[in-house]
């Protein structure tokens, strides 16, 4: 059909878009157009949380030490890869990091509505494109404009709608198959957030944003061990569905702040392993009982939590350092949030 009747289709106020301008799009652009939508939706995430439509487990990152969204593309089922195995690979090798990935799975309708929106949407922008070629009147131009942003509002509702549920895993069963758990985002209203606070919400039972120093003490083991090792603790939170789910490693810093503060354990850098045997390089660097921001936590190599039997093994009876907070454990906590999951 030629494109002298797109003009003639028009009917008043009506306009009717004719072949030429609404088939003349491929399927890649307009799953592009679907693709930018969802990104707009999308805006005011965290980064490194969101994965936007891998086409396989090789393209969900691994060993990113935050808990990733990955949101399947609406062809996913087509990959060849389950759930499960999104999941618990990394492209042709397991994934480590498996405690730290959750999968937000497309509803097919609203998919397939959000593409004959995006298709609607670039063909009228295609025709307001050519305006001057085609003599529209001003109206017509106004009625095409008006149309443009009533089809672009469609596609960012569908697509803000185009998730209906989460999935994340739980554990291995008896025969050593991947656990899943899915969880509905129905029941989590809009109300002006983005898509991403959306699945936030809806997993606050799930992935934590606090996480309590009693907890940290007692995936840590100390009650069993002297010495948990930071670096250690961190890449553990994302490998065993042991551990509570984590959006990040803050609420694992905040908690060693805590801890030290309340006296449930203590903290240092510079803790090596001699012959079966803790050692701190400075003893004064060992934190209990004292208050220090959360942000100057570091995880890394030589920083270690330390049970309070070795702490007198490690650190001889002196004064109360400048700052230290009361050693009545009690009182400390009194002073500490209620604890928070």
């Amino acid at each position: 059909m030629g494109t002298t009747n797109t003009i003639s289709s028009f009917s008043g106020s009506q306009y009717a878009y004719d072949l030429w301008a609404y088939e003349k799009f491929s399927s890649e652009e307009v799953r592009d157009r679907v693709r930018s939508a969802v990104e707009e939706a999308l805006r005011g995430a965290r980064r490194d949380e969101v994965v936007l439509w891998p086409a396989g487990s090789g393209q969900i990152p691994d060993g990113v030490p935050v808990f990733q969204i990955a949101y399947l593309p609406p062809d996913w089922e087509e990959g060849g890869e389950s759930l499960a195995q999104l999941i618990a690979s990394c492209g042709p090798g397991p994934r480590r990091y498996k405690n730290g990935l959750g999968l937000a799975v497309p509803d097919t309708s609203s998919f397939e509505s959000a593409r004959q929106a995006a298709r609607a949407v670039l063909a009228i922008e295609s025709l307001l494109s050519q305006r001057s070629r085609h003599n529209f009147s001003p109206e017509q131009t106004a009625e095409l404009k008006e149309r443009l942003g009533g089809s672009e509002r469609k596609l960012t509702s569908l697509v803000g709608d185009g998730y209906g549920k989460v999935v994340l895993p739980l554990g291995v069963d008896e025969k050593g198959e991947l656990r899943l758990e899915t969880v509905d985002l129905e029941t989590v209203l809009g109300l002006g957030r983005g898509l991403h606070q959306r699945i936030h919400d809806a997993l606050a039972h799930h992935v934590f944003e606090t996480l309590t120093p009693a907890r940290l003490a007692s995936v840590a083991g100390l009650s069993a061990r002297d010495v948990a090792w930071c670096e250690r603790l961190a890449e553990d939170f994302y490998t065993f569905f042991e551990f509570p789910k984590l959006w990040s490693l803050e609420p694992l810093k905040q908690a060693v702040a805590e801890g030290v503060a309340n006296g449930l354990f203590a903290y240092s850098v510079g803790v090596r392993e001699e012959g079966g045997e803790i050692k701190v390089d400075d003893a004064d660097l060992i934190q209990l009982r004292t208050l220090f921001p959360a942000d100057q936590v570091d995880l890394g190599p030589g920083t270690a939590l330390l049970s309070l039997k070795a702490v007198e093994r490690l650190r001889p009876p002196s004064e109360p350092a400048a700052g230290a907070v009361p050693e009545d454990v009690e009182a400390a906590a009194a002073a500490v949030p209620s604890e928070r999951r």
